[in-house]
């Protein structure tokens, strides 16, 4: 996978595990390690460099966990 940072390529490989789907349309940036039987939602954006641990689904807010979504939705400090 690749990206252009500041005039220069940015290159690093992608890990996707087993059973994970990924769905249309995602944007998945260098670096990205998604663990298995994970669910990506449409249109996810998953910045580089990220994590994503077995068993995750991720909507198409900021690449970001379902729950932690949830929490922000509903004014979570924690």
């Amino acid at each position: 996978c690749h990206t252009v940072e500041k005039d220069h390529v940015v290159l690093k490989p992608v890990s996707i595990g087993n059973s994970t789907l990924v769905g249309q349309g995602c944007y998945i940036n260098p670096g990205v390690t998604i663990g298995s039987h994970c669910v990506i939602g449409q249109y996810a954006l998953i910045r580089k460099n990220k994590a994503i641990a077995d068993k995750s689904i991720i909507t198409a807010v900021s690449g970001m966990p379902i729950r932690a979504v949830s929490r922000i939705e509903k004014g979570y400090k924690g």
